[in-house]
């Protein structure tokens, strides 16, 4: 399946609070731009500071605006039911797929019987997530076996460790997609067989996104490096400034309101603000 360039759409706060007003102007602008479709509550979205009611509201802001595209509701959550809760949700609000990672923080004595659970009692098709801040990382031969399991369709892997990758390629069964969950490593996983990306960066500039992903797709593989490699130098910008701050002000940067982070101590000064503008104007991104 292509995948294309999707977004992790941002989870947009006011004063710690989640302000799903602002969801869909968010997902205006980036069908406006050209993505394929939406990872909704992710890790890097800061999905972790709402409740099991909020992620379904957010989930529904999404999908009001989602004009067709894919929109994929992260599941992950501590509780077994709460998980097949959030999947029925997907399912009856209208979502294209689900996605579920390693049990948060906790390792499990029986993996496999954890995700046959859900595999078993989850319509929609499911997508395996390999988030190593969560915890223990999935081993290729776990992500392998848990991908022969019916309804696993693809791979989210955001290991960012190249050796993983090329381990789970070799094992993993036929007809299942990859899908890069970091920025950093959108060109090396095409090169080795992926169709997709789910993006951090997409939200304030889903141009270069989206260029990266044609240029993979058209085999332009000397331009797509330089795409990658310039990719990497705006992540560390953006990432300079703490887990969400540089991204959202980016956002703004835009034109685009993705709200405040969580935290209120991640709010960037008007100084980090005014360097921030000047380091994108140099990149030439606004």
């Amino acid at each position: 399946m292509r995948w294309g360039a999707l977004s992790e759409i941002y989870v947009p706060f006011k004063n710690g609070q989640p302000d799903f007003s602002k969801a869909k102007s968010e997902a205006d602008f980036l069908i406006s731009k050209g993505v394929n479709g939406f990872y909704v509550n992710g890790i890097g979205a800061e999905s972790l500071a709402l409740s099991i009611e909020e992620r379904k509201k957010m989930l529904e802001s999404v999908l009001e605006a989602s004009k067709g595209r894919y929109v994929i509701q992260n599941i992950t959550d501590y509780r077994i039911d709460n998980t097949l809760l959030l999947a029925s949700h997907a399912r009856d609000s209208g979502a294209t797929h689900v996605l579920i990672s390693q049990h948060p923080v906790y390792s499990l004595n029986n993996l496999m019987q954890y995700y046959n659970t859900v595999a078993e009692k989850t319509d929609l098709p499911i997508i395996l997530y390999n988030e190593k801040l969560l915890g223990q990382v999935l081993t290729p031969v776990t992500v392998s076996s848990v991908l022969t399991l019916e309804n696993f369709v693809g791979y989210k892997d955001s290991t960012r460790d190249i050796v993983h990758l090329l381990e789970v390629i070799e094992l993993m069964p036929k007809g299942k997609d990859i899908i890069a969950g970091s920025d950093s490593m959108i060109y090396e996983t095409y090169v080795l067989g992926g169709s997709g990306i789910i993006s951090l960066l997409i939200n304030p500039f889903p141009e270069l996104v989206i260029r990266i992903v044609d240029e993979l797709e058209n085999k332009n593989y000397e331009s797509a490096l330089l795409t990658q490699i310039k990719i990497n130098r705006v992540r560390s910008i953006l990432k300079s400034y703490g887990f969400s701050s540089g991204y959202r002000e980016a956002c703004r940067l835009r034109g685009i309101d993705c709200g405040d982070p969580y935290l209120s101590t991640e709010k960037m000064t008007e100084k980090q603000r005014e360097e921030l503008e000047q380091k994108l104007m140099l990149e030439g991104l606004i």
